[in-house]
Formats: structure tokens, sequence, C-alpha cells
């Protein structure tokens, strides 16, 4: 049980460390996400559901463009992800 929390506490660490660099190394989702945690904005807050997917979308759309500009790169990454894993998996 305590391997379980574990994987499940490394997990969302490691989507903590890639929306920070979203975060760090976009400017329109570094504007999204300063707008919508704004702590002023509580009347904004009863639409969190929209606000997610405002921000999941500007997200996708930079790392589309930036896959997109560096095709290469992404490509070499992809490939050393799947290497990566069947070789923990055998």
């Amino acid at each position: 049980m305590r391997h379980a929390y574990s994987e499940v506490l490394l997990s969302v660490a490691a989507l903590g460390i890639v929306m920070a660099a979203v975060v760090a190394t976009s400017a329109p989702v570094r504007e999204q996400v300063s707008r919508y945690t704004n702590p002023r904005a509580s009347s904004e807050l009863l639409d969190a559901g929209s606000h997610a997917r405002s921000i999941a979308v500007v997200a996708l759309r930079a790392a589309k463009e930036e896959c997109e500009a560096h095709a290469p790169l992404t490509a070499f990454v992809v490939a050393a992800s799947v290497l990566t894993l069947f070789m923990v998996r055998t």
C-alpha cells in the first residue's frame, strides 16, 4: 500500500514539474495561469471547469507549436521515452 502512495506522489510531482516548465517557457500559458490565479478574482472561481479547459487548450497549443518548431528533437525524445519504457518493463 505504501508503494502505491509513493507512485501516485511521484506521478503528481512529475506532472507538476512538466506544468511548471510549460508555464515558465510559454508566455501565453503564463498569462492564462496568472489571469486565473489572481486572488481578487473570487467570482471567477465558480467557472473552474472552463478556466481549466482554457488553460489546457493554451498549454496544448503551446506544446504543439514547440513540437513543430523542434520536430527532430521531439522525435528523439519520444523514441528515447519509448525505449526507456521498454527497458524498465523488461
